[in-house]
């Protein structure tokens, strides 16, 4: 069993990546890999990473700031702050910030273990680069993630 924790506002290891923020608040590894939770800064009209899918891995996403825009399935729905959004394995999804703000959300994922992939991520788009899908893509793959 892990230790209890206060992560305050501001804390958590953080990966920035084109222009977004991905910040840990509770890591995979503190759970056992039961769960983790991120927090997620998107600038504004960042087009977020193309439909993809996971095997086993279900998201909950609460916006906590403007609006953000989620592809899932066939559905389409800007969400604004305090809306949730739950998109369970094995169905294709996206997310983006239409808007002309940055836009914030609390992600709760149902397996840890994907901080690697978002230092790889990191790695791969410094800040003032954008999101080349076919190298997120391969970074993805090795993550329970494929293109949906």
């Amino acid at each position: 069993m892990g230790e209890p924790a206060i992560i305050g506002p501001g804390d958590g290891a953080s990966y920035p990546a084109a222009g977004a923020e991905t910040t840990f608040k509770v890591r995979g590894e503190d759970t056992g890999g039961m769960f983790e939770v991120t927090e997620t800064s998107l600038p504004a009209h960042f087009a977020g990473p193309p439909p993809h899918l996971h095997g086993r891995l279900d998201h909950a996403f609460y916006v906590l700031e403007a609006e953000i825009e989620y592809q899932v399935g066939d559905r389409i729905v800007r969400v604004v702050e305090g809306s949730t959004v739950f998109v369970p394995h094995g169905l294709g999804h996206k997310f983006g910030n239409p808007s002309d703000r940055r836009a914030r959300m609390l992600q709760i994922d149902s397996a840890g273990g994907r901080e690697a992939m978002f230092k790889e991520m990191s790695a791969a788009f410094p800040p003032g680069s954008t999101l080349d899908p076919s190298v997120l893509l391969e970074i993805l793959e090795r993550y329970d993630t494929r293109p949906a």
